[in-house]
């Protein structure tokens, strides 16, 4: 016969198996001053859902008294290849479940799907400068880039930034750290400016995409 906890961590396999599957993460209980939280997070422990469980009683059998704990972060996907930023936690929400298992389980469910995942500080894919965050919304509607343009954003050691090839073939990287924003043409530099000016990129970018669509176009009327 399985323990209390184990039930509710088979409960939860059984019924959001596809779900978790999806999103890399596996259930885990934790326990502390004789109360227990179920947490979902993968194998790894750098990406979790913000979504936790209190079980205030883990003596008694079922979802009775147990509480769904979502936090709220502001999470915006940077380029095409599935980093994030993270700019902001916002509270959290308490949701009572019910004692009724078929229904509480799919309350799990559905805020382990809406909630989707949180990257870790030191997760590959995660962005901790909110500045290409901000770079790469100025290149989307700034610029306006094609929607077919890939942006790519990358960290690399204390670096972190965006490439992207344009419509003409040239390829691009837009580099920041503490102290410097460098933009790279075909990989020849062709700025290097303090931190600070980040924000002025996406203007010497389009300046040039302007020039690229002259010499593509040289008829056309401006």
């Amino acid at each position: 016969m399985k323990s209390l906890p184990s039930a509710r961590l088979s409960q939860i396999k059984s019924h959001l198996g596809s779900v978790l599957h999806e999103l890399g993460l596996r259930p885990k209980l934790l326990s502390d001053a004789g109360e227990s939280r179920i947490i979902f997070q993968n194998k790894t422990g750098d990406e979790t859902s913000p979504v936790e469980i209190l079980v205030p009683n883990p003596k008694m059998a079922g979802w009775k008294d147990c509480v769904l704990i979502a936090k709220n972060f502001q999470v915006a996907p940077v380029g095409s290849n599935g980093f994030q930023y993270q700019y902001g936690f916002f509270g959290q929400t308490k949701t009572v479940l019910s004692e009724n298992e078929p229904e509480a389980l799919e309350t799990i469910k559905q805020r382990v799907l809406e909630q989707g995942l949180l990257f870790g500080e030191n997760h590959p894919r995660r962005l901790l400068d909110e500045r290409i965050y901000l770079m790469a919304n100025d290149l989307k509607f700034g610029i306006g880039l094609d929607p077919s343009v890939m942006v790519l954003a990358y960290r690399e050691g204390e670096n972190e930034g965006l490439r992207f090839k344009d419509d003409y073939d040239h390829e691009w990287d837009i580099s920041i750290d503490d102290v410097l924003v460098k933009v790279t043409l075909d990989g020849s530099e062709i700025d290097v400016s303090p931190a600070g000016d980040y924000g002025l990129v996406w203007l010497l970018i389009e300046d040039h995409l302007d020039s690229f669509e002259s010499q593509a176009n040289p008829d056309s009327k401006w």
